[in-house]
């Protein structure tokens, strides 16, 4: 349960920091994703792939592990002990 909670606090302040993929951006802009001929129209630096987002998620994931308990949570940290 605690790394459910962990994974969605990191994934939410990933969101908060303004990362994010197209759909949420879209979302987050509302109106102002929507050009005056009705066509959505977001710029790619507003926004992420999913696999750039998830990479994002897993780096701030694997930070706050590290600060959490000393370990990024890898085999070699498991291998320390």
């Amino acid at each position: 349960m605690i790394f459910a909670l962990t994974l969605e606090r990191t994934v939410l302040d990933t969101i908060e920091s303004g990362k994010m993929t197209k759909d949420l951006a879209i979302a987050k802009l509302g109106s102002a994703a929507i050009s005056n001929k009705g066509v959505i129209s977001i710029s790619r630096e507003s926004y992420l792939s999913t696999e750039e987002f998830i990479d994002e998620i897993a780096d701030n994931l694997a930070q706050v592990i590290k600060i959490t308990d000393g370990t990024t949570g890898t085999p070699e940290d498991d291998r320390k002990k």
